[in-house]
């Protein structure tokens, strides 16, 4: 527990960082962890979490579930609660809950509905794991894609469900590669079923591994052969009848201890990331109570003169920074333009290649729905994920060109911060500000991942990424986080669920190639806008980013000057503080020497 005393000096030197720290400090007290179960829908995920939490209370028959996310986390009183997307929420009873994730009861999500929370009295639970049950890959409606991704950015692990037969599709290949990127690290679960022979299952083992070995490579992670093998349904069976052969035997004890073991290991690092952003907070009230004391010694003429130098030089390095993102923009303009053309071409060739490939199977005698609907989703799974990675590749690409141009305006801020305690306090109070606008601040242990470990796709950003974010640098760095797998649940779930299944009817015959034209030029014209939003996002967020910390300075110089005027009238008044100085200087450098041991 941090002692009010030291609260109360940050709160005077260090911009207010008292009381955020006093928040955070609450939020240690109950901090919660996100673990989501995430996967293919029908791969047994309710089952799996209804074995885990040994009651039947998650829906399992559902025929198609809709994007409806569920939570479960601890509560002494168990309860169900559903929230809408309009903020309202209301309490249900459990057996109600089939009423809003079964897509019989609410079609397409027709309910609004956000999130369901459901509160259960267990032991795992009990220090802040908080078990989500994310829908099924393909079954997102377009209304509650963005609370989906929303959960992604801010994860810090994952629990995937893959089946043993047939074993990770190129859907699912799809989904882990640019999820996984996300994470500080991810889960594998293989779910099988009764009816599968233990040679089936160690024959979906190797070929598991061997796809997410290869996906490991191709994103630049370590991966250790580590999928975990369960029976959900024998070890949920084998709770509700108390059959304690089939629970022993299903799995499902070790997957629960790795769980423990999750929020154990997670706690360790919500604890460091908490010391080390006191220490930042100290390291500020210090810089500032050191200045103070300098400009005591200072005479009225000398200290007005370094006032005066000091506002004129941040108003120099505020006009550098104008110039620099004037180059940024004119740099985002031309990539706009070239990236128009570069997307036209990959989305022409990926209509022309799921054209020619799927003409050629009709021609060979597949016309009949299901099969062609099948082969027609995995082609489009084929070429999209080809899309995406010319994408992505230019992407970062050119974002290492930004960041390029923006490294200028971190050389103008480091320079200053070595000249100038205000222009330091400001920088560093941006840092704070990025900080907390990437939900950092408060909710200290649910994304110690989730960006800084999707950035490190692209040279620069993973570079920048290592040191003291914030700032312009923060400000890119936070634009392209996390957007190949915000693209890759858009259209998978858009695209894949609705328009293949178009094609689900009797036989097709000679009509089939007719009508099937429209449908993939359809199908590509979705890639082509999913891709193009996200690649404005992008920018508009880095344009947007930077106008705001060039309007923060201009603000900042206004209010430099106003203390530097305040400084000067009360001299007298600052001499009478310096002992008070002084003891308060030698309590924070005690604090951070306690800290450090």
């Amino acid at each position: 527990m941090i002692e009010d005393q030291l609260l109360e000096i940050l709160n005077k030197y260090a911009g207010g960082s008292g009381d955020l720290i006093r928040q955070m400090q609450t939020a240690m007290k109950s901090p919660e962890i996100l673990v989501p179960v995430l996967g293919l829908q029908g791969v047994g995920k309710s089952t799996l979490l209804n074995s885990v939490l040994g009651v039947n209370i998650m829906p399992n028959e559902a025929d198609e579930t809709t994007c409806i996310p569920v939570e479960v986390r601890y509560g002494e009183k168990e309860s169900v609660t559903v929230y809408k997307l309009n903020g309202e929420f209301t309490e249900i009873d459990k057996n109600q809950i089939k009423e809003y994730v079964d897509n019989n009861y609410n079609i397409g999500n027709e309910k609004s509905i956000s999130h369901i929370v459901i509160a259960q009295n267990s032991e795992l639970l009990k220090k802040g794991l908080v078990l989500v049950d994310l829908p099924g890959v393909g079954s997102l409606t377009q209304s509650n894609q963005k609370v989906t991704q929303d959960y992604l950015k801010k994860l810090y692990t994952a629990i995937f469900v893959i089946r043993v037969n047939p074993p990770i599709t190129r859907t699912e290949a799809m989904f882990i590669k640019y999820a996984w990127k996300m994470l500080n690290n991810a889960w594998f679960v293989m779910n099988r079923w009764n009816n599968e022979t233990d040679r089936e299952v160690i024959e979906g083992l190797e070929t598991n591994n061997l796809t997410l070995k290869d996906i490991a490579n191709q994103i630049n992670i370590d991966y250790v052969e580590n999928i975990q093998t369960v029976n959900a349904y024998s070890a949920l069976r084998g709770i509700i009848q108390n059959k304690t052969d089939d629970v022993a035997s299903s799995g499902i004890q070790d997957f629960i201890e790795k769980l423990h073991g999750i929020d154990e290991h997670w706690r360790i690092e919500a604890d460091e990331l908490f010391s080390k952003r006191v220490q930042n907070y100290i390291n500020l009230a210090i810089k500032s109570i050191e200045d103070k004391l300098e400009n005591i010694n200072l005479s009225h003429i000398e200290l007005e003169e370094k006032f005066i130098k000091h506002e004129l030089d941040f108003e120099e390095n505020t006009e550098k920074i104008r110039r620099t993102i004037y180059k940024v923009k004119s740099t985002s303009e031309i990539h706009k333009s070239d990236f128009k053309l570069k997307l036209r071409k990959w989305v022409q060739e990926a209509e022309e290649n799921i054209r020619g490939n799927v003409f050629t199977v009709i021609d060979g005698g597949i016309v009949d729905g299901a099969s062609l609907t099948e082969i027609f989703k995995n082609y489009q799974v084929q070429e999209f994920e080809m899309v995406n990675d010319n994408f992505l590749n230019y992407l970062n690409e050119k974002i290492d060109e930004i960041l390029s141009v923006v490294e200028e305006l971190s050389e103008v801020v480091a320079s200053e911060n070595n000249c100038s305690f205000d222009a330091y306090e400001f920088n560093k109070k941006q840092s704070f500000k990025w900080e907390k606008g990437m939900e950092a601040g408060i909710k200290i242990g649910g994304n110690l991942g989730g960006v800084f470990a999707s950035i490190a796709v692209g040279g620069k950003v993973g570079a920048i990424a290592g040191t003291a974010i914030g700032g312009p640098a923060g400000t890119v760095i936070g634009a392209v986080a996390g957007i190949g797998t915000g693209l890759i649940i858009s259209v998978l779930s858009s695209l894949i669920g609705s328009k293949s299944k178009q094609l689900v009817t009797a036989d097709r015959a000679s009509k089939t190639k007719r009508e099937l034209r429209p449908v993939i030029e359809e199908v590509c014209q979705t890639f082509k806008k999913q891709i193009t939003k996200g690649f404005e996002e992008v920018y508009a967020n880095i344009e947007n980013g930077l106008n705001e910390y060039y309007t923060d300075r201009i603000k900042a110089l206004a209010i430099l000057k106003e203390k530097n005027l305040r400084e000067l009238e009360n001299e007298k008044i600052n001499l009478e503080s310096k002992d008070n100085y002084e003891n308060e200087l030698t309590f924070l450098k005690n604090k951070v020497v306690n800290i450090h041991e």
